[in-house]
């Protein structure tokens, strides 16, 4: 889930530009995820590729882990990434970026672009190879 949104076999949640910055496969019934992990100036802060957390040391980040939760956070409470794993059910929230683009994901919506864009609530994308593509 992002937000209020849910994605049903849909392997690619979100696309920017050709990248992608939230997929979650599956495999024998447990999701694997994969997440890009970038600063609101470009910089790559790390990358989860099927459930593996790689991230660059030298950044100043707070990373806090556990069985079936990771927080990152880029000051104190602000929470820059949060993953919480429930059985079938994949939490995320948090704000994420891509070339200066935000995208701000809340427990209720997820806001493309900033408070006066794409604005996603309560919606359920099923069966799709990409559930949000924005840009090429």
């Amino acid at each position: 889930m992002l937000g209020s949104n849910t994605y049903i076999d849909t392997p690619r949640i979100l696309v920017i530009d050709e990248l992608d910055l939230i997929g979650i496969g599956q495999e024998e019934r447990y999701p694997l995820l994969n997440v890009v992990l970038i600063d609101r100036f470009n910089n790559w802060i790390g990358i989860i590729e099927e459930n593996e957390w790689v991230f660059d040391r030298t950044a100043m980040w707070d990373f806090e882990y556990s069985a079936r939760h990771l927080a990152v956070r880029s000051g104190p409470r602000d929470v820059a990434l949060a993953i919480d794993l429930q059985k079938d059910l994949v939490k995320i929230r948090g704000k994420l970026f891509y070339n200066g683009f935000p995208v701000e994901i809340s427990p209720d919506e997820v806001r493309y672009g900033g408070k006066n864009a794409l604005t996603i609530r309560g919606s359920t994308f099923q069966n799709l190879a990409v559930g949000v593509k924005i840009g090429a």
